[in-house]
């Protein structure tokens, strides 16, 4: 949030309030927003669901369509934009003067808007207006209902309402300091003007899926998608104190390196064939919820594979290392496990069966690993010293 004291030229506005809240509705110059944009950046919707998402020059993309609208008709721009919704510790409207002082600012809703417009690139006309809503509130409970109901301009996600959760932001941090990895913790956008591709960014939503397989519920990971972040019971099952961004990377990564095996499995059949048992292996894997399935029962046979009791899944990670070689890692155990996967199938014809069917075809997987481990010990063994329990 800004803290700082700033003033705006208002010519009118009102005032609406109840026991709990303040509220001064108004319009107010593009051009004020541009000049605190280039001051504070990100700064200034710190406490948004979103960043600013960018722009591309084309028709379809909302935030070019805000700017080409506040540049080529200005006079219209308060009528045909949304407006931004902004908390403040406290404002003052000065009716004489025709001002409004406001004590720290952060736009809740209009992120969009004023991205756009402080990526112009020049002040826009003093003529162009934007409808604005200043609100003082103490109720925590209250803001995050006004944040929650105030977005509409780009599709808001499932993992967005989750953007600004201390665990979230808690784990950013952890993130920065693991080599080539990132994690926006359910925040999308930024500062930036420039959409870019981030290789190394793990997908909010896809490590919800992967933690809520990895720690035994397959179904709500393939069928819930987005209750993982909408649902309180479903997200604190999987974000908590206990969960790391070690430990994200080393279920995450057991994700893709499935993904990894399904498609060296097709990429091998447009070639040279598959044997009968990669035909089994590739025909599990068609099937939906099978990756999720996967995610599960390899992680109950891993105290077979570390041969140790685990008391807590959420204690395994593979230390300080990156997406890519924690990938590596796991794909040295795959291809043992997945000649076995086929026990998995019953549980995923005709869509992923209930958790009682689904924990019976695992624990014939997991007595099928365990009966084979002699002769993979070397291959567990190897994967044993890479993994870390704190």
């Amino acid at each position: 949030m800004v803290t700082e004291d700033l003033k705006v030229k208002v010519e009118n506005g009102f005032e609406e309030f109840t026991e709990n809240w303040r509220s001064f509705i108004t319009t107010i110059p593009a051009n004020w927003l541009y000049e605190n944009f280039q001051t504070y950046q990100s700064r200034l919707f710190s406490a948004n669901i979103r960043g600013y998402l960018g722009s591309r020059n084309i028709d379809a993309n909302i935030n070019n369509g805000i700017k080409k609208t506040v540049l080529e008709d200005p006079g219209n721009f308060c009528v045909f934009n949304n407006g931004i919704t902004a908390i403040t510790n406290q404002f003052t409207y000065d009716e004489e003067a025709g001002e409004l002082s406001l004590s720290g600012i952060s736009i809740v809703n209009g992120a969009q808007t004023t991205g756009s417009i402080g990526n112009l690139g020049s002040s826009p006309s003093s003529g162009a207006k934007i409808q604005a809503r200043f609100i003082v509130c103490s109720s925590t409970q209250i803001i995050e209902s006004i944040i929650r109901f105030n977005n509409s301009q780009n599709k808001v996600e499932a993992p967005d309402f989750r953007s600004n959760d201390k665990i979230q932001t808690r784990l950013v941090d952890e993130f920065s300091s693991i080599p080539d990895a990132e994690y926006s913790g359910g925040r999308r956008g930024g500062a930036e003007d420039v959409i870019r591709r981030r290789q190394n960014l793990l997908p909010s939503s896809t490590v919800g899926q992967s933690l809520t397989a990895f720690h035994g519920d397959p179904q709500n990971a393939y069928n819930r998608k987005s209750d993982i972040w909408k649902s309180n019971s479903l997200y604190s099952k999987v974000f908590h104190d206990r969960t790391t961004a070690k430990h994200i990377i080393f279920v995450y990564s057991l994700h893709k390196a499935l993904d990894s095996f399904k498609r060296n499995l097709i990429q091998k059949s447009r070639q040279n064939g598959l044997t009968e048992a990669e035909v089994d292996q590739m025909s599990f894997f068609q099937h939906r919820g099978a990756s999720m399935l996967a995610t599960t029962a390899i992680a109950q046979c891993l105290e077979i594979v570390l041969e140790q009791q685990i008391t807590d899944l959420f204690s395994l990670s593979f230390g300080n290392i990156s997406t890519e070689d924690a990938v590596k890692v796991w794909e040295e155990i795959l291809e043992p496990m997945i000649a076995l996967i086929d026990a998995l199938s019953p549980a995923v014809e005709n869509g992923l069966k209930g958790q009682d069917f689904t924990a019976d075809t695992i624990k014939t997987f997991r007595s099928l690993v365990n009966a084979t481990k002699s002769a993979n010990r070397p291959i567990y063994n190897n994967f044993k010293a890479k993994v870390v329990i704190h």
